[in-house]
């Protein structure tokens, strides 16, 4: 268990301290295998790592990859919509999986599904229907910020029409 966090470590170190997309393209089928295993059944230290390497990963490929959006969105999901996981972990998930999908999603109406997934997470922090401020757990929040920062990293993608309308 260790060993695959001192794995993840390094990968990110090594993916935040250097360009190498030639390297990791070479060896993408098994970095990805690696860390669709670490995102769907890892402990939260190793998923919170896992979830940093992918996003670093997906920036080291740098190209659009609906299949590779698709595998890593469906490791992710699960625990960011599970609220008897960590919020920690939740959190993490949510930052990544908006910055996979702005890299390597072409798809809109797969943007627009995972805008409408972090939006059920984030709008728990709207106010009520009698106009007063939910009441939180404590890191409710962080998660909530998380979702809504993707969110709006993917509204950045979007054409005029659908923002105009996703905002409403």
């Amino acid at each position: 268990l260790k060993t695959r966090e001192h794995g993840l470590h390094t990968l990110q170190v090594l993916f935040s301290q250097k360009y190498l997309p030639d390297q990791v393209a070479a060896r993408s089928e098994n970095i990805i295998e690696q860390l669709i295993a670490c995102l769907k059944k890892g402990s939260e230290s190793e998923g919170k790592l896992a979830a940093i390497v992918t996003s670093l990963f997906c920036i080291q490929l740098g190209e659009p990859n609906d299949d590779l959006y698709v595998k890593f969105r469906d490791a992710i999901m699960p625990t960011l919509r599970d609220e008897t996981k960590s919020l920690s972990l939740r959190t993490s998930y949510a930052q990544a999986v908006g910055i996979i999908c702005f890299i390597t999603s072409e798809d809109i109406s797969a943007t627009v599904d995972l805008m409408k997934s972090l939006e059920i997470i984030f709008s728990k922090s709207y106010l009520l229907n009698d106009g007063t401020t939910p009441i939180l757990a404590r890191d409710l929040p962080e998660l909530h910020t998380a979702a809504l920062s993707s969110w709006c990293l993917l509204l950045s993608t979007m054409p005029n029409n659908y923002a105009h309308d996703l905002i409403r």
